[in-house]
């Protein structure tokens, strides 16, 4: 997802309409191998047979709620990230995914330092 979000950035902001279509395409399958199934299928490995429901509940509330602020705060944050060139045009459209390239360094930083402890 993060070589996704850092070719879809770069293909954003230089007007490559096929790598931008490409880095769609692999952000959204990476989602779906890596972090998207969590809820539905860890939980019941992870957590007693008496609490599946509840911690799957509470898993798919957190996903679908951080779901809704990334959708809620994307368009504001890419308009906040842009800016006009000296003809008018809209320029660094692609800066929005770096930052998610930045949650998902951190993200995997924590998950590194919590499951490979030396």
């Amino acid at each position: 997802m993060a070589i996704s979000a850092v070719l879809l950035a770069v293909g954003l902001d230089g007007h490559h309409q096929v790598l931008s279509s490409i880095s769609i395409v692999t952000f959204v399958a990476a989602f779906a191998l890596a972090l998207g199934p969590v809820p539905f299928l860890l939980i019941s490995e992870l957590v007693p047979s008496h609490a599946v429901a509840v911690v799957s509940s509470l898993a798919l509330s957190c996903s679908w709620i951080s779901n809704f602020v990334v959708a809620l705060t994307f368009l504001p944050l890419r308009d906040a990230l842009t800016y006009k060139d000296d003809r008018g045009a809209v320029q660094g459209e692609g800066r929005v995914f770096y930052v998610f390239l930045g949650v998902h360094v951190i993200a995997f930083l924590v998950i590194y330092s919590k499951l490979y402890r030396n």
